[in-house]
């Protein structure tokens, strides 16, 4: 698929524990299934997930699925992905809005 070729192209597909792509599954987003899978495969509650969206039904599935979103405006405007906890350009803006600490 895609997502797997473009990961591999890239080099990247080493740093993924899980690749869980809308062709696995019945109903894509902005359904939550997708969120929802990974957070209870890896027995992790949804209030406790980040998840980096770039499109509005990605925001609103993260929502539905009860986890913090960060709209990352790298396809829309911050103003077409108003729904997210959080707005950034890029990621390294996003690493200056978020505390580790």
């Amino acid at each position: 698929n895609y997502v797997q070729k473009m990961l591999r192209s890239l080099g990247i597909t080493k740093f993924f524990d899980e690749i869980l792509t809308p062709s696995k599954l019945v109903k894509p987003k902005p359904n939550p299934d997708m969120f929802n899978i990974i957070s209870k495969k890896y027995a992790v509650k949804n209030k406790d997930c980040l998840v980096i969206e770039d499109s509005l039904p990605g925001i609103i599935a993260t929502k539905k699925a009860g986890m913090f979103s960060v709209g990352l405006t790298t396809t829309l405007t911050s103003d077409e992905l108003h729904l997210a906890d959080i707005i950034s350009k890029d990621y390294i803006e996003l690493y200056s809005k978020l505390s580790f600490a």
